[in-house]
């Protein structure tokens, strides 16, 4: 198929039966310390397209959850991509990789919650020398939103491109960033990547908690400077064997070279890839950490893909997180992460959940502990504990973490360790009516981190011609319920009436 306006690419799909209600632009949610709420849309008939935003807003005296919109793709009845897209608050400035080359086209959708015009300016930068053209603007109407391609107004990138593109508002946005690339099949795989907030300029060291190479496998690390000077460092790359406490470097083909490390210097405001070549015949998976020697970190994202039969039928992305995640909290560091599976691994039609751990302690081995909780909070009593190398990783279906789970599950996990700094990548995963694995990246919530109200938002949402979306929204902040309500808005700034579905 031939990608058309983004709007009608970002078409949804939820794989649960649910009993259809009357069309409304507001869903209301109320979770327990540890629970979690999930609502869908049912899809529209014909040609009532609805496009537009949805705003979370949280009730007086109690924090914003955090949340994700799962989304895919079908054609020709098979669910050919699935993607997350996270709850974000909206800021004023920021910049993503841009991509246009034929078969791979980068998608923005913005929404400007504000009750006055936002004029918005931006320019593209061309990622190997940094420099910077088709600088414009455009305003943005109160309540609005657009979606479209870089290659289509207002953005009108040329072909090809590889580098950045940088927005700045006049008041804070929410922005989304999304790849789509036309497989050798002609169908129109999704993937949801970072849009750096560019207030944010700290040094840190950062890590992709998941990387893939060989066996079909290959990995890209996308790295953007989100400065306006040079930024250089080195990537690291560990694999999940390991010697006495510690992980063991991997391996990895790039640009021709095999190492473990690779340096990289990436010019003011633009951008580089490290792609593995995949050329091993047996699957490596592993982490990557970056290490930055200069005045900040790049922002960054791992995209791995599958290919079969000269197909590539799955692509993926993992966001880079912090390496120091944790320290001035209390010596416990913890994490949150929704969590649903419908059936065992490798059955066709079923979701998995699969975790991944990286510990970045520096002092050795450490144990990593998992306690699984119902939906409405309560615990189930299942707990489990891991043993993770210094720099290394571990990554299990929920079904190998907590054997014996009941089928069908949804809820949620807590993971914690003592003393040690560590991170939590979450995929959803699912074979699809080819037998085709399905991937996407679930976001995870940081119990160390600072939750206040406020509101935040999912900035694209479709509902067409039976494709449908779900919405997931899950605690963060521990000791503490969280409530309050989803508003569905029109591109045009309107209430959105949406058929929405039990589930």
């Amino acid at each position: 198929m031939k990608p058309g306006p983004l709007g009608l690419l970002l078409l949804l799909s939820i794989p649960l039966e649910m009993t259809a209600q009357t069309p409304t632009d507001v869903v209301t949610y109320s979770n327990s310390d540890r629970g979690v709420t999930t609502f869908g849309t049912t899809g529209g008939t014909g040609t009532n397209m609805r496009v537009g935003y949805a705003r979370l807003r949280s009730a007086a005296g109690t924090s914003t959850p955090s949340g994700i919109a799962i989304f895919a793709f079908k054609a020709n009845d098979i669910l050919v991509s699935e993607a997350a897209i996270p709850l974000v608050r909206p800021i004023m400035s920021g910049r993503t990789y841009a991509r246009v080359d034929g078969a791979v086209n980068t998608g923005i959708a913005i929404a400007n919650p504000n009750s006055e015009p936002v004029s918005i300016s931006f320019y593209l930068t061309d990622g190997i020398t940094g420099n910077s053209f088709e600088q414009s603007s455009f305003v943005l109407a109160s309540g609005q939103q657009i979606a479209s391609f870089l290659t289509d107004a207002p953005f009108k990138a040329p072909t090809p491109l590889s580098g950045t593109l940088t927005f700045n508002a006049s008041a804070p946005v929410a922005v989304v960033a999304l790849r789509g690339l036309t497989n050798e099949r002609g169908e129109f795989l999704i993937t949801t990547q970072p849009v750096a907030d560019l207030t944010d300029l700290s040094l840190r060291p950062t890590v992709i908690g998941h990387v893939a190479d060989g066996g079909g496998w290959r990995t890209q690390l996308v790295l953007v400077n989100t400065r306006d000077e040079t930024v250089t460092g080195r990537v690291e790359f560990y694999n999940d064997g390991r010697q006495g406490p510690y992980a063991l470097p991997m391996g990895v083909t790039i640009n021709g070279r095999f190492d473990s490390i690779f340096n990289f210097s990436i010019p003011a405001r633009g951008s580089v890839q490290l792609e593995t070549s995949g050329s091993e015949e047996t699957t490596r998976v592993g982490t990557a950490r970056i290490l930055s020697g200069s005045s900040s970190s790049p922002s960054g994202f791992a995209l791995f893909s599958f290919r079969n039969q000269g197909v590539v039928v799955t692509e993926g992305s993992v966001p880079a997180q912090s390496g120091v995640k944790g320290y001035g909290q209390p010596l416990t560091w913890a994490e949150r992460t929704y969590v649903e599976t419908t059936g065992l691994p490798g059955q066709l039609n079923t979701i998995q959940t699969g975790i991944a751990v990286t510990n970045l302690s520096g002092s050795g081995g450490a144990d990593v502990a998992f306690e699984l909780f119902n939906a409405d909070g309560t615990a189930t009593g299942r707990k489990a504990t891991i043993r993770v190398p210094l720099y290394g990783h571990i990554s299990k279906y929920l079904t190998e973490i907590f054997p014996g789970i009941p089928l069908p599950f949804r809820g949620m996990v807590r993971v914690t360790a003592v003393s040690i700094p560590f991170t939590v990548t979450t995929f959803r995963t699912r074979y699809n009516e080819r037998g085709d694995l399905l991937i996407a990246t679930i976001p995870i919530a940081d119990e160390g981190s600072s939750y206040s109200s406020g509101d935040a938002y999912f900035p694209h949402i479709v509902d067409l011609g039976g494709y449908k979306t779900s919405f997931i929204l899950f605690n963060g902040n521990p000791g503490q319920p969280t409530s309050g309500r989803v508003e569905f808005v029109s591109q045009s700034g309107q209430p959105l009436p949406i058929p929405i579905a039990d589930r």
